[in-house]
């Protein structure tokens, strides 16, 4: 998962690894409370000062709100607004789908 938000983001270097997998993090609690089962995990670990990616999840779509979330909150993005707009409505369609909530 970090490999690919770094390649969405189109970045090359490690030196944001930390910041990215904490972004990561918290996308993946804020769907959580809105009610979206990831079909996964999102966990990263610290081995030998590296960041190792631990994530399974397999869903694109639940995959793309993730990196849609933390392109919006990594730094200060000029297009901040529209990425906004672009999570918040992939999170509602998500907590609304079937197959993507335990809602009963």
């Amino acid at each position: 998962m970090l490999a690919e938000t770094k390649l969405a983001m189109g970045m090359t270097t490690d030196a944001n690894d930390a910041e990215l997998a904490s972004l990561l993090m918290a996308a993946a609690e804020d769907l959580k409370i809105a009610g979206v089962t990831l079909g996964g995990r999102v966990t990263f670990t610290v081995q030998n000062d590296e960041i190792v990616d631990n994530c399974t999840v397999t869903s694109e779509l639940v995959k793309r709100a993730l990196i849609t979330y933390v392109r919006k909150n990594f730094r200060n993005p000029p297009n901040y607004v529209q990425l906004a707009e672009s999570y918040d409505l992939q999170r509602k369609q998500l907590a609304n789908a079937t197959g993507f909530t335990n809602w009963t």
